[in-house]
């Protein structure tokens, strides 16, 4: 059976190792806006949270999220900035009300995630609809 986990801030410094693996997994996706080093300080802050999948069975992580709220002009929204995991999507989304109960308990409007395409496949089904679209240019030397 999957648990999902939120790691108290006093006690992310200890946890990070078990995330770091899952952390950096979704952070091969990012190009380059975040790394291991820069969420890592922000959980231990407390500017992010850091929560762990667990299999209680196995008994071992089997995935990682961290979440931070933004303040936006006229509301609060919680970020998802990354999650990754080993298991499979049937098992880890029914999860995600955990997710849903903490944004909101923290008065957020809503929950937004940025990420690769796949995602397209899986959020609409936990009810996430498409806002906008990021396109990059490279600009070499800038």
């Amino acid at each position: 059976m999957l648990v999902l986990r939120r790691v108290e801030t006093a006690h992310t410094a200890d946890a990070i190792d078990f995330a770091a693996i899952y952390i950096a997994r979704a952070l091969q996706h990012d190009g380059g806006e975040n790394d291991v080093d820069g969420i890592s300080d922000e959980l231990v802050s407390g500017g992010l949270t850091l929560w762990l999948i667990i299999d209680e069975e196995a008994r071992m992580v089997v995935g990682a999220v961290t979440t931070g709220f933004v303040q936006y002009l006229e509301k609060v929204t919680m970020e998802i900035r990354t999650l990754s995991t080993i298991v499979p999507r049937e098992q880890w989304v029914p999860l995600f009300d955990i997710l849903v109960e903490w944004a909101h308990g923290h008065g957020c409007a809503e929950i937004e995630m940025t990420g690769r395409p796949g995602w397209k496949k899986v959020l609409p089904a936990l009810g996430f609809g498409e806002r906008s679209v990021t396109m990059v240019k490279e600009v070499r030397g800038g």
